[in-house]
């Protein structure tokens, strides 16, 4: 209804214009101009109406939803420097602009006129300028509150405060200029030919007209002067930008760009100024000797111009040539020629030498942006150990207790199996954290159960059922990293709808889920209709909303104006919609956050936290970024989000609950520029770290995506030696692994170790892990480590490994457990005959003692069975830089890698499963491994003969007889 009515309000806006054109084509419109200027008013009138209308009520709602979440400063802010820019912008360019065009058209016409119809092509020049002035409220409020940094770039000494905050502001500014002098031009050209004479207006070629252009030659040399004194700001500009770009070895202002470009673009920009000079004054200096006689000689006739550029300096000048000429020679020479050779005489031969100052710059300033300077990063080399001992096992208990053995990826399809439960319930991922249970810190997945509306069946697929009753998700599923069943499926801690729970602290008082991660639909609280809650047996279990999210929409004039903009007159008209009736809008909390603060960044992997009141609370990471952060390298790695920032900080922590999708920010660290600017802006909208409960700090986490991108960057940036970094002697990378068919790098994880610098002896920390190759090699040769809890959060720790001493990775890792005859044999035995094989994460633990570390690396082994998305740990392997080992239990073996080496060292060692009552010898582990897989054979022989399914007794019996054979 509300788009037919904007519809027809356009058609009742463009009819006066239609009438006016229909009588004058019918001859029965005696003042045809004014006809059409009254109509085109009433037009114009009428369409601003709408327009008015339709920005009145977007501002109502947006301002409503701001104040739903005690954000109307952040509002008012944003939209008060929108309006006061975009305006100001506006009153100063068409200030400009209409004496310009009047003149012009006096000019053209001879005549001193009023000319009121030159304010329409000054307002649209005006209108585009300031609409773009408006988008860029965040770079002017920017500069207005920018936070000092107490640092300057080593080549031209200005504060990094003018890079981040200055500088972008500058290059808004003169885009704004070049903008304005564009479409000023093309208002001209609108004036030169409604304001030309007849022939003109006929004809377009040179002849007629250069000499309408002669009339306005003043305007336009204005114009391109002011455009050569907008190139001569921009080059001095320019000389700023050398530090923000790569050139050559440096990532940042070279020695040539010190000494040839920067002195070089001064001479451009002295140039530009003369060319703008020049241009401004060259029909107005008088003329002497033989110029003067032509001229006057030239006067007495008729005007004509016979040259397309003379128009614009005057007839009979002959400097129009010369000067032109000398001053593009000189462009050419200081920004091509120069640089150009003394980059190949003088930088190319003596490179190292020369930039040795700059590299350091580059290497410090890049290391400070991005967080991995030494006042982030420790760094220590630790002697590596080759085996498991029982006593390292002992000292490490706690870090082997919370070792993860569920794949996310492979756990995520098991859950969407076992615990969906109805098909419009949906696992959106698997989320890794920590909590205290029972007196124990462990590491918990969980992963929340959100409504998929799309999944709902076609007979309850109506507008009622998707905003009104079918609200919201129920409930999380919680299980123990390192806890399997038997039978190879999770050991849940929470389960089920309604929520079963082993343990009180993971027993959410308030499971209801109305904003998540894929809870993008809107919809209606405390209306008649009742919300469907979850499934009950053969009834629904129904709840009515009692918290405080939503805007308020009862009431018919509120309702009238949400309706012209959601659900129309399905809203308008529901018998459902009561007085106290609230919409919840904007459900997903990444655009929730988004929205709210747009100038963060933020991370794709968002995570659930029970609090200890029983709430559910998505805990999103968000980051400050920037661009122009000086002799710092600009990202351009696997995460395309961050792709061109040059500056990060994880400064914010964003808490939304998901029950009435409150949204806290919360600034962690006063020493981020950006942030500290940010808070100047919006002083109310971020709270101080301090203010965070004591249980929530308890789960916060270094991120994933913050990790990778400065490991990206440390992998060439931990090279402090500005002749080993020019020569790239020692660049680490990812360690790769496989998954499925293919090979990957290894993304940072989550772990809970035993670190040998904590303050509490044997106490066990929750950090995020990565290990680092050298170029083209498959050992590992480092690794990092983030640590994420109180007090040392967001420090990073790198352990590096003697040079020489090689240590296996784990893509060798993988090549011996594949090299293995025992294990090769089963990974291709359970390959056959409708199953598929899983490799999950390849984890290296690092285990702790006195004077040595160990890497133990862990490796779960999942069974798919065709068509099934129930992947089941089947084994789990274990090796060290000696023993490749595996069990279907991890505590069996762990026992065997710690056990002293009987064989040779490659080989591999297994223990039968504990109900076969076999005991641990490698021969003996083989055959009765080969004992219980015919066993498995032979049930599912028995199986498939007693459902009458011979087709997969037949396979089962080629199956049993391969395996003999073997």
């Amino acid at each position: 209804m509300f788009e037919l009515l904007r519809v027809a309000w356009i058609a009742l806006a463009l009819t006066p214009l239609i009438i006016t054109g229909v009588r004058y084509a019918r001859g029965n419109t005696p003042r045809p101009q004014r006809s059409f200027v009254r109509a085109g008013v009433t037009t114009a009138v009428l369409l601003l109406v709408m327009v008015v209308v339709e920005t009145v009520i977007y501002f109502y709602i947006e301002h409503a939803w701001f104040a739903a979440l005690s954000a109307s400063d952040r509002f008012w802010t944003e939209y008060g420097a929108r309006f006061g820019i975009g305006v100001g912008v506006f009153l100063i360019s068409v200030a400009i602009a209409r004496p310009i065009l009047g003149g012009a058209a006096n000019a053209l016409t001879e005549t001193k006129q009023r000319s009121p119809d030159l304010w329409i092509p000054a307002v649209v020049v005006g209108g585009i300028v300031g609409l773009s002035a408006a988008g860029a409220w965040q770079a002017v409020l920017l500069f207005l509150n920018r936070a000092p940094t107490g640092i300057t770039d080593p080549a031209f000494g200005l504060p990094v405060e003018y890079y981040l905050f200055t500088l972008p502001f500058l290059g808004v500014a003169l885009s704004l200029v070049g903008a304005f002098l564009f479409f000023l031009l093309v208002a001209l050209v609108y004036v030169l030919f409604s304001r030309g004479d007849n022939q003109l207006q006929r004809s377009s070629d040179l002849t007629t007209l250069l000499p309408a252009l002669t009339k306005v030659q003043g305007y336009l040399r204005a114009i391109v002067a002011i455009y050569f004194l907008r190139a001569a700001l921009q080059r001095l500009i320019d000389i700023s930008i050398l530090t923000v770009t790569p050139s050559g070895a440096v990532y940042g202002a070279g020695w040539l760009n010190v000494h040839v470009d920067a002195p070089m673009l001064i001479v451009a920009a002295i140039v530009y100024l003369v060319a703008g000079v020049w241009v401004l004054t060259a029909g107005r200096r008088g003329a002497t000797g033989q110029e003067k006689e032509e001229q006057q000689a030239e006067s007495a006739e008729a005007p004509t111009v016979d040259s397309p550029v003379a128009f614009l300096f005057g007839p009979g000048r002959r400097s129009w040539v010369i000067v032109p000429a000398v001053l593009l020679g000189v462009l050419i020479l200081a920004r091509g020629i120069v640089p150009g050779v003394v980059r190949s005489f003088v930088v190319e031969p003596n490179e190292i030498t020369l930039e040795e100052p700059y590299l350091l710059s580059n290497i410090e300033f890049t290391r400070a942006a991005y967080g991995i300077d030494e006042e982030h990063v420790t760094s220590t080399e630790y002697e590596v150990g080759t085996s498991v001992t029982p006593a390292l096992l002992e000292d490490n208990s706690a870090t082997l207790d919370n070792i993860r053995l569920w794949d996310p990826r492979a756990l995520l399809q098991n859950l969407q199996e076992q615990q969906e439960i109805r098909l419009y319930y949906q696992f959106n991922d698997v989320d890794i954290d920590r909590y205290q249970l029972d007196g124990d810190y462990t590491q918990m997945m969980l992963s929340v159960r959100e409504l998929e509306q799309d999944a709902l069946a076609n007979v309850a697929d109506t507008w009622v059922a998707r905003h009104l009753k079918y609200t919201h998700g129920y409930g999380l599923v919680a299980l123990p990293v390192h806890e399997i069943r038997p039978d190879g499926r999770p050991e849940f801690v929470v389960k089920n709808i309604p929520a079963e729970s082993t343990s009180p602290r993971l027993n959410p008082e308030q499971p209801r889920i109305y904003y998540g991660e894929r809870t993008d639909a809107h919809v209606y609280i405390s209306t008649s209709q009742q919300e469907f809650d979850y499934p009950a047996g053969d009834a629904n279990a129904v709840n009515s909303y009692d918290g405080s999210g939503g805007v308020p929409i009862g009431g018919l004039l509120r309702r009238v104006v949400y309706a012209s903009r959601i659900d129309g007159v399905q809203q308008l008209f529901s018998s459902y919609i009561q007085d106290d009736t609230r919409l919840l809008w904007r459900r997903n909390i990444m655009e929730r956050a988004e929205r709210i603060a747009p100038f963060l960044q933020y991370d794709e992997d968002p995570y659930p936290v029970v609090t200890e009141e029983g709430r559910i609370v998505f805990v999103l990471d968000a980051y400050t970024t920037a661009r122009t952060y000086p002799y710092s390298q600009h990202y351009q790695g696997r995460l395309g989000t961050f792709s061109g920032v040059n500056y990060i900080r994880n400064s914010v922590k964003v808490f939304i609950d998901a029950y009435d999708g409150t949204v806290t920010l919360y600034a962690m660290t006063d020493e981020d520029p950006v942030l500290n600017t940010y808070r100047s802006v919006f002083p109310d909208l971020f709270r101080d770290a301090s203010q965070m409960s004591a249980g929530m700090k308890q789960h916060i986490r270094y991120p994933i995506d913050l990790m990778t991108v400065q490991a990206e960057l440390y992998n060439t940036y931990h090279i402090t030696d500005p002749q080993t970094f020019y020569q790239r002697e020692d660049v680490w990378e990812f360690a790769t692994e496989r998954y499925r068919e293919g090979v990957q790098p290894v993304e940072p994880y989550f772990a809970m170790v035993n670190l040998p610098d904590d303050s509490t002896e044997k106490a066990v920390e929750y950090v995020t892990i990565l290990p680092f190759t050298p170029s083209n090699k498959n050992v590992v040769h480092a690794w990092m480590a983030a640590r994420s809890d109180q007090p040392n959060y967001g420090q990073l720790l790198v352990y590096t490994f003697p040079k020489g001493e090689e240590v296996l990775g784990p893509r060798q890792i993988e090549a011996r457990i594949d090299q293995n005859t025992e294990m090769s044999r089963a990974l291709s035995l359970w390959s056959q005959r409708g199953s598929a094989v899983i490799r999950g994460n390849l984890l290296a633990i690092p285990l702790f003692d006195d004077n040595k570390l160990v890497l133990l690396y862990t490796e779960p082994i999942f069974l798919q069975a065709e068509n099934s998305g129930l992947p089941e740990i089947k084994r789990i392997a274990l090796a060290d830089q000696q023993n490749v080992v595996w069990s279907n239990s991890f505590d069996t073996a762990i026992e065997l890698i710690a056990e002293p080496p009987e064989i040779e060292p490659v080989a591999l060692r297994t223990r039968a499963d504990p109900e076969d009552g076999a005991a641990g010898g490698a021969g003996a582990g083989a055959d009765l491994e080969i004992v219980r897989q015919a066993r498995e054979i032979l049930n599912n022989l028995n199986s498939a003969l007693g459902a009458g399914n011979y087709g997969d007794a037949g396979a089962a019996i080629e199956e049993l007889q391969g395996l003999l054979e073997e």
